[in-house]
């Protein structure tokens, strides 16, 4: 199990923005991770104050060492919307930075297109 906590004060366009985010993480085995956080803005403007509530839920999961999928959950209490992310990823064998040969600068292109906006 792992996490933050932060806190923070600050200016907000005329104002000022107080802050508190709270994200535990855990890690079940190798394949399974989670992952909670919670945002609490206290914003004071001249004009108005008001608070918003933030809340993240992650969960990533490998099925092996080349397939894994990851999901976000979002809700914003400001906006009222409940916002679903999810990816499922393959890594390509031979995909890693270690593995991908530099560029060849000397190299000149072998054709060149010409768009009809070119002609």
């Amino acid at each position: 199990m792992a996490g933050s906590i932060s806190a923070g004060l600050g200016e907000f366009f005329n104002g000022t923005r107080q802050n508190l985010t709270l994200a535990p993480t855990v890690r079940v085995g190798r394949a399974v991770q989670t992952s909670v956080s919670y945002s609490y803005n206290r914003i004071n403007l001249p004009q108005d104050s008001f608070a918003t509530h933030l809340v993240n839920s992650g969960f990533s999961y490998s099925f092996n060492n080349r397939w894994l999928t990851s999901t976000l959950v979002q809700y914003s209490d400001t906006s009222g919307l409940l916002t679903v992310f999810a990816q499922l990823d393959f890594i390509y064998p031979g995909s890693s930075p270690e593995n991908v040969p530099p560029p060849d600068r000397s190299a000149r292109p072998v054709r060149r297109w010409r768009g009809s906006s070119d002609r």
